[in-house]
């Protein structure tokens, strides 16, 4: 995990530190005729110094910039932008240079003496979602025409990492030396994460069969299914074969993991934030397909049984019992939590509960030894059933609210779990359908049951 504020700081400093100091003296050369600026020894290494290990051209906003643009505001010139100025020769150049998590290479068309097109060519270490966040700097690139542009506020590495990658390859565009790799230092590791040691991975570590082999497993909403192509003892591709109970938007961030598990050679990878079961999901269909072709048999999924609920002991009736069944309802909304992603959407829950009323007439004596006849009439009410009447909710709510229902895999639903415990106390969400079970609970605490056996007596 990225700590930013810690990055940010320390940029900061490094910023205002030597941006004070130029700023000062800009002031007191201004005022008193002192010398230039650039004249100052030592200011500008220092301001240099800056903008190198900050990986940001004068432009930026850092101490050289400040140091640059001073000087030109005193003697009434106006700053240039070295790429924007320079005349490219059309073709395809390669740049490379280091994000956060290792080299960026990116491919510039040049056409017409202009930036007409910027793509990434191999980016295996950055994480994805802060990888996406920071192509954003390619469009201000394409518009400005320079990569004089600011880097992604919470993707700041990868993005400087784009930027970086693209100026190589302008140099080479305008006649430069540049051999297109970056020699920027490694982005700084996280001081508060401590490192783990390193761990056998056997996959690896392992040969493969050249071949194509399938796997299966778990995913968000059902089986995922993939094809895995081996081509030399290596991980060529990896394609879906099927994954039609996942939510499509989800999925997509999901697979993500593909193109880490191909530049890992391994599919233990890190799962995709937002979208962890169906990127898990990818992943051990991966291992699955990749144990066929180690040549090691391969473990058997578990399939989900689902738990049945009990139904209670039918009481067998006789002339002295009556059974009935009363049945509740309240209306719910099921409104998404922090990590929802759905439209809130409201459902009827309807709890049945049977009454069973016995009657028995007895001869009692009390204390005083009177001898009199009194009817004992003994209810019990239990639940014995509950349904969903009314959903007012899309066919994709349905599944959720059918797992919280009747329970998923081997975790019990609500259904069961409140018969057993005649209670809506106490009672597990079902995984995956959380909400849902959540609203079924608190449906069922609004209904006035009145559960449990009650015992009258009444003297004829």
């Amino acid at each position: 995990m990225r700590i930013f504020h810690n990055e940010t700081v320390d940029r900061l400093a490094k910023r205002l530190i030597p941006g004070i100091a130029v700023a000062g003296l800009a002031a007191w050369g201004i005022a008193y005729g002192g010398p230039e600026l650039e004249n100052v020894p030592g200011l500008i290494p220092l301001a240099e110094a800056v903008d190198l290990e900050n990986g940001e051209s004068a432009s930026s906003g850092s101490a050289a910039g400040t140091l640059a643009a001073l000087n030109t505001a005193g003697q009434g010139e106006t700053s240039s932008d070295p790429f924007t100025d320079g005349t490219y020769k059309d073709g395809t150049y390669t740049g490379t240079a280091r994000g956060f998590g290792g080299n960026i290479t990116v491919k510039v068309t040049i056409s017409g003496g202009k930036i007409e097109a910027i793509d990434v060519v191999s980016a295996p270490a950055e994480t994805p979602s802060y990888f996406a966040r920071a192509k954003g700097v390619i469009s201000k690139i394409l518009s400005k025409q320079s990569p004089n542009v600011d880097t992604v506020s919470g993707a700041t590495y990868s993005s400087n990492g784009i930027i970086n990658a693209v100026k190589r390859a302008l140099t080479q565009a305008s006649g430069g030396t540049s051999g297109g790799v970056d020699d920027t230092p490694e982005a700084p590791a996280n001081p508060t994460t401590p490192t783990e040691p390193v761990k056998p991975d056997d996959f690896t570590d392992g040969t493969y069969k050249d071949g194509t082999y399938t796997g299966t497993a778990e995913g968000f909403g059902g089986d995922i299914t993939v094809k895995v192509t081996i081509a030399g003892g290596k991980i060529t591709a990896i394609d879906v074969v099927s994954a039609k109970d996942e939510t499509p938007s989800y999925f997509e961030k999901a697979k993500a993991v593909i193109a880490q598990v191909i530049a890992k050679q391994t599919p233990n990878v890190d799962t995709v934030s937002g979208a962890t079961y169906s990127s898990n999901g990818i992943l051990n269909a991966v291992r699955r397909a990749l144990t066929q072709a180690s040549g090691e048999p391969e473990e058997p999924e578990q399939p989900d049984t689902p738990v049945q609920p009990e139904e209670p002991t039918p009481v067998q009736p006789d002339e002295n019992t009556e059974t009935e069944d009363i049945v509740y309802s309240a209306d719910i909304s099921c409104v998404p939590d922090e990590y929802g992603d759905f439209d809130a959407y409201d459902m009827t829950v309807a709890v049945t509960v049977r009454q069973t009323t016995k009657t028995e007439t007895k001869t009692v004596t009390d204390a005083d030894g009177q001898t009199k006849t009194v009817t004992q009439k003994t209810v019990t009410r239990a639940i014995s059933n509950i349904a969903v009447t009314r959903p007012d909710a899309s066919s994709e709510n349905w599944r959720y609210i059918t797992w919280a229902l009747d329970g998923r895999g081997s975790a019990a639903g609500i259904k069961a779990q409140a018969i057993e415990k005649q209670s809506f106390d106490g009672l597990d969400a079902v995984s995956r359908a959380t909400c849902s079970s959540k609203s079924l609970m608190e449906a069922g605490k609004t209904l006035d049951l009145a559960l449990g056996t009650t015992v009258t007596e009444e003297e004829q």
